[in-house]
């Protein structure tokens, strides 16, 4: 049984400055085991204020910008009514990983140290990677 699925979108990655606040960025889809469904959240390693229930990133110029500053991992629409993190069944889980390996296999990488990978953490915490590209 796989506890957690992480897809990760590394093709336009740039390590240094540019990862981070330069546009080179990478993201991840995270697929999280619960009860009854899977939970999914967003990562990226770009430093500016990125909601990760939703994958996207804060507008700068929102109208309640102060208040992203102060959270910045939630946009300001999700800080003022919390967007709902994703639950999707197996079946979708299957469906988002198989439409991302047919991407990865059509993606340029554009940097070295680019990739696309799938990771796998299972109950007793051992972990399987594997690389698209």
């Amino acid at each position: 049984m796989i506890k957690v699925i992480a897809l990760h979108d590394y093709s336009d990655y740039k390590y240094g400055g540019p990862c981070y606040d330069g546009g080179k960025y990478g993201f991840s889809t995270v697929f999280r085991r619960k009860a009854e469904y899977w939970e999914v959240t967003y990562e990226t390693t770009s430093v500016f204020s990125f909601c990760k229930n939703c994958g996207k990133f804060v507008h700068r110029h929102c109208t309640r910008h102060h208040e992203c500053a102060s959270f910045p991992q939630e946009c300001a629409k999700c800080y003022l009514a919390p967007c709902p993190r994703e639950k999707i069944s197996w079946d979708e889980v299957i469906a988002r990983v198989v439409a991302f390996a047919a991407k990865a296999k059509d993606v340029e990488l554009k940097h070295p140290e680019s990739y696309m990978a799938i990771h796998l953490v299972y109950p007793d915490g051992s972990r399987r990677r594997y690389l698209l590209q």
